[in-house]
């Protein structure tokens, strides 16, 4: 059985044998944080991984929340890290295709244009390009020194700089 707070329905501890009114009593601990007055007990399998506070119920049925998504094992890091060079260059092009330039590369280009609207929207893509792969590349560098967790796709891109076009 999974303990569940009742203020914030989130599923805080697993394999739960009994609640009492001053304490949890689980398979090997007892935790008195959790009592019959803040915890709600459901049966219903331990998810896999487990996770202390990464699961919500909702509707009856318990589902990964951010906390539990930020931690969940991930088998392969270098894969982890694939998708998140991917994600940052698809934000990248798509942000260039805003405005009609094939991608990223293309907007780049046009930094030196003699047109003055394309030379800032050129030189714009630079700056952005170089802020968001430097901010996406010292994220990655503190998960390789052990300095940070690996996060999530969505958790790295909102790390890095917003992507705003010149006023000109």
């Amino acid at each position: 059985m999974i303990a569940i707070n009742n203020s914030t329905q989130v599923a805080e501890y697993a394999r739960c044998k009994a609640l009492l009114p001053d304490r949890l009593v689980g398979e090997g601990y007892i935790s008195y944080n959790a009592n019959a007055l803040t915890h709600t007990l459901i049966d219903v399998p331990v998810p896999s991984p487990w996770i202390a506070q990464g699961y919500t119920l909702v509707n009856g049925v318990l589902e990964l929340n951010q906390l539990g998504q930020d931690n969940l094992p991930h088998p392969d890091p270098t894969a982890r890290l694939a998708d998140i060079t991917a994600a940052v260059q698809a934000r990248l092009d798509n942000w260039a295709k805003e405005r009609f330039y094939d991608g990223i590369l293309s907007l780049c280009t046009y930094a030196t244009s003699s047109v003055p609207k394309f030379a800032a929207e050129g030189q714009r893509g630079v700056d952005n390009r170089d802020a968001t792969w430097a901010q996406c590349y010292a994220i990655m560098a503190d998960y390789t020194n052990g300095q940070r967790p690996l996060s999530t796709v969505d958790g790295v891109l909102s790390e890095l700089p917003p992507l705003e076009w010149p006023t000109v």
